[in-house]
């Protein structure tokens, strides 16, 4: 049988190895943040570019409690309506039913859904 016997150092001073284990993390934490800190300055500068129109579009609202979305998919505007998601594509092609382009994606206020609850899709009886 045999030992080995390991001692660390840092900056010429011996330390346990619990510490070096806790000063590897700590830096790894502070690494990462700085890391996730640079993405999301880097999402915001690039929603900026979006332009207030679409950043309004973009970000919820507290409605009560709870907070709400300004935009949806095509897929979940249907499923508020009860209706299929390519009879909603047909609206929207139409005209019928306001849409918000951002990118590729087709996303359909809240507000034009609220409108068409209230007053129905024009030119339907």
């Amino acid at each position: 049988m045999f030992t080995v016997e390991l001692r660390f150092k840092e900056n010429g001073r011996e330390v346990s190895f619990d510490w070096l284990v806790d000063e590897f993390a700590a830096k790894f934490a502070r690494v990462l943040k700085e890391h996730i800190v640079a993405r999301k300055n880097e999402a915001f500068s690039n929603a900026n570019e979006l332009g207030s129109q679409a950043r309004e579009y973009l970000a919820p609202h507290v409605e009560g409690e709870r907070l709400t979305p300004k935009v949806v998919g095509i897929n979940e505007a249907a499923r508020l309506l009860g209706i299929r998601p390519s009879t909603l594509r047909v609206q929207v092609k139409q005209g019928k039913i306001r849409i918000v382009r951002i990118g590729r994606r087709v996303l359909v206020p809240m507000e034009s859904i609220e409108r068409v609850v209230r007053e129905g899709i024009p030119g339907r009886g």
